[in-house]
């Protein structure tokens, strides 16, 4: 596995005379400056795969990557101590030369001097981005990040997590019936990460480093074979129906929030559901092939479906892992719930798997646990097979002044490795 790195010329040394401001700095009255000149480049696509059961894949599509993906990157200098001493945000159409396709320069002023370590923190603005922040540990949510207010923080104490967002509503109940004491969430940006130590900024000298942006987010794609629900004179695949409002895909228990510094690290919340797609398009037929895709060799005849596997969709989800490239699944694995339309004509009748029968028009409910990981970076494809006729009944709990200059590095590709999970409810 081959590493990606894009070059820079190195700028030459900046001198400028010391003065005080109001940037925080080294204590004295005069502080003096120094550049800094950064090569960030993208990591190894393929730095980690899932390491559950792993099989070939029915999908070719991997998103194509370009600074499209990038709305903003947040900068961060830190002590060994972890408190944050300097904060800049970066966005790609500020670069020295913003029409680059990988490699773009980025000139910091006014960057103290001392040692640090440096965190790069991409699509996290939360007005604009599928995120809610905090810079607490989670005590307050819906603070956004600002050059200014993250100073004095720790990294450690910086935390992002989804955004809420309302639950499908079912006909003719009473949402708190169906849903209980559970709260929807929406799906998260495409967040990237870098990190590098050692980023001395010294008056006189320019400090080169690499550090390496890696994407925080797993793909969840989930695929749907419908032709097997039982058809008899009593539950006939016919009655139920994929393309109504009343459709959804939803994904019980979420990771409580994701550190900055660490990762993925609480455990799955059971009462956090994950709403990947609702309405009439949840169930996205084969003939549905959207731009913006490739294959692992970079072709143009990419697909989402086969034979056997009909309809799709897709949606960013957090990994369920700890830490950030770690293969233990957190606490719980993810429980999937999918809902279709039982559409029934005057003296039919629907049975469901449990024996129940439904004499009206209702939804119609499947489930399953995924056993296994969502990584970072990696496309988990998971395989549904609908055996059975489904079930009425919605389910409960499964079981100085210096000058930095960046480089920031083409998005990192998606693993090109699709892994594939296969189940059968």
């Amino acid at each position: 596995m081959k590493k990606i790195y894009f070059s820079l010329i190195t700028i030459g040394v900046l001198l400028f005379s010391a003065c005080s401001n109001d940037e925080p700095g080294n204590g004295n009255e005069e502080k003096e400056t120094g550049t800094l000149t950064a090569t960030i480049s993208f990591g190894n696509k393929d730095t980690k795969s899932a390491q559950a059961t792993t099989r070939a894949s029915g999908s070719t599509a991997i998103p194509v990557v370009s600074w499209g993906n990038v709305k903003q990157v947040q900068l961060f200098l830190y002590g060994d101590d972890g408190i944050i001493a300097f904060s800049h945000i970066l966005t790609p159409g500020e670069a020295t030369n913003p029409e680059a396709t990988d490699g773009r320069i980025f000139n910091i002023p006014n960057v103290p001097l001392g040692n640090y370590k440096m965190a790069l923190l991409a699509n996290t603005k939360s007005s604009t981005d599928n995120v809610r922040t905090s810079l607490d540990k989670g005590q307050t949510w819906d603070v956004e990040f600002t050059n200014a207010n993250v100073r004095g923080k720790k990294i450690e104490d910086i935390l992002v997590d989804v955004k809420t967002k309302d639950l499908p509503t079912i006909p003719d109940k009473v949402p708190a019936e169906v849903w209980k004491t559970r709260k929807g969430y929406d799906k998260p940006s495409e967040i990237f990460t870098a990190f590098y130590e050692n980023v001395n900024i010294t008056e006189g000298e320019t400090k080169v480093v690499i550090p390496e942006l890696k994407r925080e987010i797993s793909l969840m794609r989930t695929r749907f074979d419908i032709t097997n629900v039982p058809a008899d004179e009593v539950a006939n695949r016919a009655k139920v129906k994929f393309d109504t409002e009343n459709s959804f895909i939803v994904v019980q228990r979420l990771p409580q929030h994701f550190s900055l510094e660490s990762g993925i690290v609480s455990a799955l919340d059971s009462k956090k559901v994950f709403v990947g797609a609702t309405g009439a398009n949840t169930y996205r037929k084969g003939e549905d092939r959207p731009t913006g895709y490739k294959t692992p060799s970079g072709g143009d005849d990419y697909t989402f479906v086969d034979t056997k596997y009909s309809r799709w969709n897709e949606f960013h989800i957090f990994p369920n892992v700890e830490g950030r490239d770690g293969t233990n699944i957190i606490d719980k694995q993810y429980f999937i719930i999918i809902a279709a339309w039982v559409d029934l004509k005057e003296g039919e009748i629907y049975t469901y798997a449990d024996g129940k029968i439904a004499t009206k028009s209702q939804p119609v409910y499947w489930w399953a646990l995924v056993k296994d990981e969502f990584t970072r970076n990696v496309i988990r494809e998971v395989n549904l097979t609908l055996e059975t006729a489904g079930y009425l009944e919605f389910p409960d709990e499964p079981t100085a002044q210096g000058s930095l200059q960046i480089e920031i590095g083409a998005p990192e590709e998606w693993n090109s490795t699709i892994v594939s999970t296969d189940m059968n409810i």
